[in-house]
């Protein structure tokens, strides 16, 4: 079973200086739902994603959004994994 979760977009401008890592998603058109929840860097959330049929990267960027910053990058990987359980 899934968890919910609430997001929220974090202005990327506020932490970015003193802040290495971050979580992020990529929501659906339809509802506006995380289909995919990932940890990353500077603009790790902009680049190609595929699965075995191409990619899954959304096209609108309006659909990827940060979930929360991290310092320390097993801080960042345990928030993925809390949010992906």
């Amino acid at each position: 079973m899934r968890k919910s979760h609430t997001y929220s977009i974090i202005n990327s401008n506020s932490h970015a200086k003193t802040q290495m890592y971050y979580t992020y998603a990529y929501l659906r058109k339809t509802d506006k739902t995380p289909y995919y929840i990932g940890k990353g860097q500077k603009r790790r959330m902009f680049a190609e994603h595929w699965r075995g049929n191409g990619s899954f990267t959304p096209k609108d960027k309006d659909r990827i959004i940060i979930l929360k910053y991290f310092v320390d990058e097993i801080e960042a990987y345990k928030d993925e994994l809390e949010r992906d359980a």
